[in-house]
């Protein structure tokens, strides 16, 4: 049967008995209809095209998904290299200041200078300091990765199930192209 595919959803084919024109959505390719005119059963050609265009909507879809599991998977990996780097810096400056500290003299019975704190002050200082960096740095970043690792793991769930609809569409299709051969066999 003679037919063509019109932009990408719709086929033009003629009528076997009555050579009328009719045209029909791309997605009923393979399904069983009536000519309008004469009212002759016939079958939907383009079955070929519309899994043609299934599998590169499927594609389409794929692509995204996956070009939103690399935007997340470099999203936490520049988190994580920020966390790194701040925790690099953090050290590198402990280091300075312990080396500064070995450098200085001891005075060990010298009073201590006016506006100077002691070392237990210092260390709850720094304790809170320390603290409070870890509940507005580190904690929003560990909550946001948690979240990123959920969407990822629903993402994959629906392109595992979009992957098996797209092998039961492709199947259907088959199978209602053999038929269709069938049919066209015994006419």
């Amino acid at each position: 049967m003679n037919y063509s595919v019109r932009g990408n959803r719709k086929v033009e084919y003629q009528c076997p008995r009555c050579t009328s024109p009719v045209e029909s959505p791309l997605e009923r390719a393979g399904e069983q209809v009536a000519c309008p005119t004469c009212g002759a059963a016939m079958m939907v050609p383009g079955a070929r095209e519309l899994e043609q265009l299934t599998i590169e909507v499927r594609l389409r879809e794929a692509k995204k998904l996956e070009a939103e599991r690399a935007e997340e998977a470099s999203r936490a990996e520049r988190a994580r290299a920020s966390r790194a780097s701040e925790v690099g810096r953090a050290k590198a400056a402990a280091a300075k200041e312990a080396e500064a500290r070995k450098l200085q003299p001891r005075a060990e019975a010298a009073p201590r200078a006016r506006g100077s704190v002691s070392r237990v002050t210092f260390g709850g200082t720094l304790f809170l300091a320390l603290s409070a960096f870890y509940l507005v740095a580190v904690l929003p970043l560990q909550t946001r990765l948690s979240q990123t690792q959920a969407k990822l793991n629903a993402l994959t769930n629906t392109m595992n199930a979009n992957a098996e609809a797209l092998e039961s569409l492709t199947e259907t299709v088959n199978h209602n192209a053999r038929i269709a051969n069938l049919n066209n066999r015994v006419r």
